[in-house]
């Protein structure tokens, strides 16, 4: 089974209108794990709008050690500049939280980080 968590913190989740949260998707693994299944994947992305070293730290601390995932993929968002997303970048403006998009330098730290604990 290989669930597109994408971030486990809950209040960052909510800014792509997404309906599920950390405590949900917790639950479903859970669930998942009390059915039977063993072998459970999920993806994560560390460029997201809001992420902060605090906020990746909570999959570090909580992540793959507590949980015992199968596999953890780790995706850093890619910016196309024709979107609206990356217009908004490029222009070093605000519009769809572009200003809280984590900088490269960010980014790649998130992503050793993620890649050393797991």
């Amino acid at each position: 089974m290989s669930l597109g968590v994408q971030s486990f913190v809950t209040w960052k989740r909510s800014q792509w209108d997404v309906c599920t949260n950390a405590p949900s998707f917790l639950e479903e693994i859970e669930r998942l794990r009390s059915a039977g299944l063993a072998n459970i994947n999920i993806d994560l992305n560390c460029r997201t709008t809001a992420q902060t070293a605090e906020s990746w730290m909570f999959f570090a601390e909580r992540g793959d050690r507590n949980l015992a995932f199968h596999n953890v993929s780790v995706y850093m968002l890619e910016v196309d500049e024709d979107s609206r997303l990356g217009r908004e970048l490029i222009a070093g403006g605000t519009r769809y939280h572009a200003h809280f998009v984590p900088d490269e330098d960010a980014t790649s730290d998130f992503y050793l980080q993620a890649w050393r604990q797991v």
